[in-house]
């Protein structure tokens, strides 16, 4: 008994996660569905040891006020570009291009409630754009190589863009939208992914955990 009752307390400290900046712990229900935040305070009864018996009173402070249920993953298919041409009269030098890559997609978004995407684009593209169609686009200035990728969390506590894990500060360009911008309400939403891929091999994935109000 003493054994588990420690390792629960162990559990309750969640050190490697404290450790962590921006990281967050989850609390399940038997539901399935979990809530988002980190353990706090845990409050011991010793009322109960004589009957060798371990109890305690336990707070968990979440990030928001909703419950989230499995993950959804959804990636946005390809669509070849319109061949591009030359108008004449034009001078040199010529360039023949067809214009930004368009790949496009439809998210299916469960829940009761709106909740915040996560995209992941995989290079490679240059000045990659996430058009969520009547919502608002992400605009970013980088350039991705084939092995590199863009990550995107909405979520409100998290709200950044790193790029093969590490933080990228400054590739969301002012122009566009704001990270707060786009969380996605239940339903069918058309995704749009912009940008210059001569391969046409870049891709976008959508990852959306459906909100609940209750558990």
């Amino acid at each position: 008994m003493e054994e588990v009752w420690g390792e629960f307390l162990s559990v309750w400290r969640a050190d490697e996660i404290r450790d962590v900046p921006g990281a967050f712990a989850t609390l399940t229900a038997s539901s399935g569905r979990f809530a988002v935040g980190l353990p706090v305070d845990i409050e011991l009864d010793e009322e109960y040891r004589i009957f060798d018996t371990n109890r305690a009173t336990v707070s968990f402070e979440a990030r928001d006020d909703l419950w989230y249920g499995p993950e959804e993953v959804a990636e946005v298919s390809f669509v070849p570009p319109i061949s591009g041409g030359l108008m004449f009269p034009a001078s040199a030098p010529f360039t023949f291009d067809s214009g930004p890559t368009v790949r496009n997609g439809s998210v299916l978004v469960g829940g009761e409630v709106a909740t915040w995407p996560v995209f992941e684009i995989h290079g490679p593209v240059a000045n990659p754009e996430i058009d969520i169609v009547g919502l608002g686009r992400l605009i970013f200035r980088t350039t991705l190589a084939y092995d590199q990728v863009l990550t995107v969390d909405t979520r409100p506590w998290a709200r950044w863009v790193k790029r093969d894990g590490a933080a990228f500060p400054g590739a969301l360009d002012q122009s566009g939208s704001r990270l707060s911008d786009v969380a996605l309400r239940p339903g069918a939403h058309t995704i749009l992914l912009r940008g210059y891929d001569t391969t046409g091999t870049a891709k976008l994935r959508v990852r959306t955990w459906p909100a609940f109000t209750s558990f």
